[in-house]
């Protein structure tokens, strides 16, 4: 029989290339945009995240034409008569006839648009401004040219783009709700789904909500230079059929005011569809679309930066500049992730329970495998004290 050192050697040798392999492999630098995601405990047992293309909302694009006949917007969202639609002129149209995917409209007149949200609100850069919230009801949403799909289930490209808003907000001192909850399948449930994630953000009083999606027209749709960034412009959704649509109507001309003035052509229009997208819950929530599907993500990722940095000027008088860097230069070399530390403890664990195995079929090893799970449970409990505490999700 081999000897109890000799097995406890090679115990502390395995546990300590163990804890190597999982501290380079589960993320102990911080997350990485960059970087594919595995499978989560988010995700359904045994699912790997694989892309699947598919339509989005409808089963083609629309086309909205002026009186003139002028293309006023494409867009995967299905239109319908008494759809309305401010254009990025501010020229404003309802839709009174639908023929199969052509929307013809009438002229309603020319919106003046001001942004005074901040003058209305109680936060200001002095104090602590209320949380922001992001969810994704289409958790699916991807952008073609960079995941090679358009819809990528459980895991689409617009957590990513949310991330990038939910940073540069941090970056200035704005707290944030971004949730992670996936509601795929991508159907007409998904609305109902959702609801219950935005119920529970809303639970935290932020200032606004946001549902943040991609459309599906072709990518020169919402390609924009701004400001001298190439980037996918915005598009804002309001459900019409929302009791309250008119105190989220407010809130989105106070967006599209301000970008106008800052960042023009930053947002592509506002369109009310028939829907409420949950926007009843709060007065202050709005659906966007950053970007197509047929936009690379780089450019939703710019165009998200450029949107988040109009949201706390308008609501808290803050100004950000979408150029900067979403963390600063010296807390670059984060701390290790949280996800990183559990890893190492889950890897402690096993080797506990491996050391507890050993002793019951080996009886001589009791004192040395003692001493090894002694030194284990310190070393867990060193780690345990050195987790992170995070706030809500980034």
């Amino acid at each position: 029989m081999r000897s109890a050192s000799g097995c406890a050697s090679r115990l502390a040798k395995a546990l300590a290339a163990a804890v190597l392999a999982v501290a380079c492999g589960a993320g102990l630098q911080g997350p990485t945009e960059g970087r594919a995601r595995a499978a989560s405990p988010a995700d359904p047992p045994g699912h790997r995240p694989a892309p699947q293309a598919a339509r989005d909302e409808g089963p083609g694009l629309y086309r909205m034409l002026s009186p003139q006949g002028q293309e006023l917007l494409v867009t995967g969202i299905p239109l319908q008569v008494g759809d309305r639609f401010l254009a990025p002129d501010n020229q404003f149209y309802q839709v009174v006839r639908v023929d199969r995917d052509v929307a013809y409209t009438r002229w309603l007149g020319r919106r003046t648009l001001t942004s005074s949200v901040h003058s209305l609100m109680a936060a200001g850069p002095a104090r602590s401004p209320s949380p922001l919230a992001l969810y994704h009801t289409h958790s699916d949403e991807a952008y073609l040219p960079t995941s090679g799909a358009t819809n990528v289930p459980w895991n689409g490209d617009v957590f990513r783009v949310g991330r990038a808003m939910s940073l540069l907000w941090r970056r200035v001192g704005v707290p944030v709700l971004h949730s992670y909850r996936r509601h795929d399948p991508h159907d007409g449930e998904a609305y109902l789904r959702s609801r219950r994630t935005a119920v529970q953000l809303l639970r935290r009083r932020p200032a606004a909500l946001f549902d943040v999606h991609r459309d599906t027209p072709p990518a020169w749709v919402y390609r924009r230079v701004v400001d001298g960034q190439r980037l996918a412009s915005v598009l804002l959704v309001i459900g019409r059929q929302n009791p309250t649509m008119w105190a989220n109507e407010a809130f989105a001309f106070s967006i599209k005011g301000y970008a106008d003035g800052v960042y023009p052509e930053l947002i592509r229009g506002i369109l009310y569809a028939a829907a409420d997208y949950n926007q009843d819950l709060h007065p202050r929530s709005l659906l966007v679309e950053v970007g197509s599907t047929y936009n690379s993500l780089d450019e939703a990722l710019v165009g998200a930066r450029f949107f988040a940095a109009v949201v706390p000027a308008v609501l808290f008088g803050v100004r950000v500049d979408p150029r900067m860097p979403p963390v600063p230069p010296q807390n670059r070399q984060a701390a290790p992730s949280r996800r990183g530390w559990q890893g190492v403890l889950a890897v402690l664990s096993v080797l506990v329970a491996g050391a507890s195995l050993f002793v019951l079929v080996n009886e001589r090893a009791y004192e040395a495998a003692s001493r090894l799970g002694l030194q284990l449970r310190r070393l867990a409990g060193e780690l345990a004290r050195r987790l992170p505490v995070r706030g809500g999700g980034g």
